[in-house]
């Protein structure tokens, strides 16, 4: 925008006026990107999973945690990159993990073809459902799903596709709570490997869960209204008739 903005004289200010009154930080200081401290209006609020747990609970959601129980989701865009699902899902094939998969709303599970008895595939699961029998997360570094998985102090393996998910992923492996496979890197045994680091490897969880307290410690969401409420104008004294 900025050529449009000098043809008409405009000024919108630093980092394109985009965080002139409150900008609601739901990042991690260790996560975050340093250029939050040009934000002067920046204001920590602890990130909630967003899902909805209404419906009734699958018959084998209750039998997750008898063995390590992985969650493995590409969100609502990336999932519809190819081979990923597919690579994964040949990684755990073999192994003695229960694996949870979520291929999104708008794709069927059995575009998967026929699964495992372990690996159970959904349109869609509510994540504070699935999260707390979970022992790691495979996902593609999207903020939401790294977000929560890390408030559950759980480890991820991360397969970044676009965007953020990049910045998203590096910054997880290289705070130790994760491990990172590039598009080019993508590949059954590469997955297999990091499961098994993931798993065997406590220092990984260590460090999940060190995040989860950093998280866990940030300013809950009804503790930050004032500061929404701060910015509405107090409304005008009414009018009193002289009549």
């Amino acid at each position: 925008m900025a050529p449009t903005w000098a043809t008409w004289g405009v000024d919108p200010g630093d980092l394109g006026g985009m965080f002139r009154s409150l900008y609601l930080d739901i990042c991690p200081a260790g996560l975050q990107s340093p250029m939050i401290e040009r934000v002067d209006v920046a204001q920590r609020v602890r990130p909630v999973t967003f899902d909805n747990p209404g419906g009734a609970p699958l018959p084998w959601v209750d039998e997750l945690g008898v063995r390590p129980t992985v969650y493995v989701t590409l969100g609502t865009v990336a999932n519809h990159t190819p081979q990923v699902f597919e690579t994964v899902i040949a990684a755990v094939s073999d192994q003695p993990l229960d694996v949870v998969v979520t291929v999104g709303p708008d794709r069927d599970p059995a575009e998967l073809g026929v699964l495992p008895p372990h690996v159970h595939a959904e349109p869609y699961l509510p994540q504070s459902l699935v999260l707390p029998s979970c022992d790691l997360v495979v996902c593609h570094g999207g903020s939401g799903t790294t977000l929560a998985a890390l408030s559950c102090g759980l480890p991820l393996l991360l397969l970044p596709q676009e965007a953020n998910q990049f910045w998203n992923a590096d910054r997880t492996a290289a705070l130790g709570a994760g491990r990172t496979l590039r598009p080019h890197e993508l590949g059954v045994d590469a997955v297999r490997s990091g499961l098994a680091s993931l798993l065997n490897d406590p220092a990984y969880r260590v460090s999940a869960s060190r995040l989860a307290d950093e998280i866990a410690a940030m300013p809950a969401p009804h503790e930050v209204v004032g500061a929404l409420e701060a910015l509405v104008p107090p409304a005008p004294e009414p009018r009193v008739s002289s009549s």
